[in-house]
């Protein structure tokens, strides 16, 4: 596990997101892993050209993305983002239960 990860990134508990959130944004800035993931949807394959590096490093970015994240966050939230399939999915979920000023809902 990278240091800067534990270092600089804390565990989302939920009422913290707004603190977490930038921290690991910055944190997948930083790895390369937040561009292709967040922004992007994964290559289509094609047969002619092959496009299988794309969508290779789409899928290698999305789950060191992914893998980031769920490190940093409490079981709790672990546990109901294990179901996500992509990095996007993940972050936006975050984002849509704990993003919000007030009350935050717990999974």
């Amino acid at each position: 596990m990278s240091n800067g990860l534990t270092s600089f990134v804390p565990v989302l508990t939920g009422p913290n997101y707004l603190q977490w959130a930038p921290k690991m944004q910055a944190f997948l800035q930083t790895t390369g892993r937040w561009m292709q993931p967040m922004t992007k949807t994964c290559p289509t394959l094609v047969a002619t050209p092959s496009n299988q590096d794309k969508v290779d490093a789409w899928n290698e970015d999305d789950t060191a993305a992914r893998g980031s994240i769920r490190l940093r966050v409490d079981d709790s939230i672990g546990t109901a983002i294990d179901s996500k399939t992509t990095a996007k999915q993940v972050w936006d979920y975050l984002k849509d239960t704990y993003g919000k000023p007030g009350i935050p809902v717990r999974p």
